[in-house]
């Protein structure tokens, strides 16, 4: 049988068996190990704010009011509905822009 094939039992970067701990064989690293992990701190969590681009807002068409449509000798029965009307539609207006707004109050997006 030729023993130059034959992996040596004991690896020359070893200094006895793998069952003794570094440190208790004797070794300068595990004394510097044991010492480096007796100097460690549990690990801390830091929150930094990032910039985040807001989506675009969507596009809200203005109403369309219905007083525009009316003329000087309108009857006053024309008028009143016609204020009612636009008053109804600046209302639902004002309604949509305040849930885009909240939207990014909330969570920085439109919804």
């Amino acid at each position: 049988m030729n023993n130059e094939n034959q992996i040596p039992l004991n690896s020359p970067f070893t200094k006895g068996d793998f069952k003794t701990p570094p440190f208790v064989k004797g070794g300068l690293g595990g004394i510097c190990l044991l010492l480096l992990s007796a100097c460690t701190t549990l690990p801390q969590t830091v929150e930094v704010p990032v910039a985040v681009p807001c989506t675009a807002p969507p596009e809200i068409a203005r109403p369309r009011l219905a007083i525009g449509a009316l003329r000087a000798d309108s009857p006053p029965a024309d008028v009143i509905r016609a204020y009612a009307e636009s008053l109804e539609a600046v209302a639902g207006y004002a309604e949509q822009l305040e849930t885009i707004l909240n939207g990014y109050r909330e969570g920085g997006r439109a919804r």
